[in-house]
């Protein structure tokens, strides 16, 4: 029993470490989330003399996020299959970290909008490429765990602003957050890229070695050939275009499904003040 319990601890290994050190990126997104919540408040009632702000203006602060995210999942899209999955998480890093810091020295409500915004623009990029990075290094036994942490970053996060943000300065608070990125980037920078990825670059014998890593170095040779073949099968399938969607009834259905989602998530005041 302690045999087996070993062999399974080390066959997950870096599948865990490489879900922790891509969930402190979301956690910082979290903390964007809940931002308003302690500080908006203090802002409008002159806890910071130096940032003036009205009502009107703390709403547009509040929705900054999730105007962002649209731009972000675009970006997303558009570097996750150039750059590959690990390097596309790995950039959003730097532009966190240097939003948190203007956000600790923001004197306006433009700056503070503005760190917002690019925080979002982050996060929209990250919800596109690291489910997908979790999904495609993940044994499917542990596969709903390890996509679960995302939603689960995101919560602690706003947990932690609003903790932090009921006994500290904004100043502080974004120092503070600082560490989130300079943590994520230090740590990610080390787990390996997507196998999937690499397969469709015909990078083979890269893809081996990540997929011998992140399975602890068992025999892969039986996973690697089913790889393969599923991205054989994509590159044949990658003929359909965009308009499928709305030409296709099952796709218009689940289209019509999603949007109805969405909105009724938009408009339950998830993102209120």
């Amino acid at each position: 029993m302690k045999l087996s319990s070993k062999i399974y601890n080390e066959r997950y290994l870096y599948q865990y470490l490489s879900t922790v050190a891509g969930s402190f990126a979301v956690l910082s997104f979290g903390v964007n989330l809940g931002w308003t919540s302690p500080y908006n408040p203090q802002i409008i009632n002159g806890t910071f003399p130096d940032i003036t702000m009205t009502s009107e203006e703390g709403s547009w602060i509040a929705v900054m996020p999730p105007l962002a995210t649209p731009v972000g999942a675009v970006i997303g899209a558009l570097l996750v299959d150039r750059i590959g999955r690990k390097h596309t998480t790995l950039l959003m890093a730097p532009f966190t970290l240097a939003m948190f810091i203007l956000l600790a020295f923001a004197k306006s409500v433009i700056l503070i909008g503005f760190s917002r915004f690019v925080i979002g623009v982050a996060e929209g990029t990250l919800y596109t490429t690291l489910p997908m990075y979790l999904g495609e290094i993940s044994d499917p036994a542990i596969r709903g765990i390890l996509t679960a942490s995302i939603g689960f970053a995101v919560l602690l996060g706003t947990l932690l602003i609003n903790v932090f943000g009921f006994y500290f300065s904004i100043f502080v608070t974004s120092l503070a957050c600082c560490l989130i990125p300079i943590i994520h980037f230090f740590t990610f920078m080390w787990m390996p890229e997507s196998p999937y990825y690499l397969i469709k670059k015909k990078r083979y014998d890269e893809a081996r070695k990540a997929l011998e890593v992140l399975r602890g170095a068992m025999d892969i040779e039986g996973e690697m050939k089913s790889l393969c073949d599923a991205v054989t099968r994509q590159e044949a399938d990658e003929k359909a275009s965009w308009t499928d969607i709305f030409t296709i009834k099952s796709n218009r259905r689940a289209a019509f499904i999603f949007v109805i989602l969405c909105l009724t998530r938009k408009f339950s005041v998830c993102y209120g003040v």
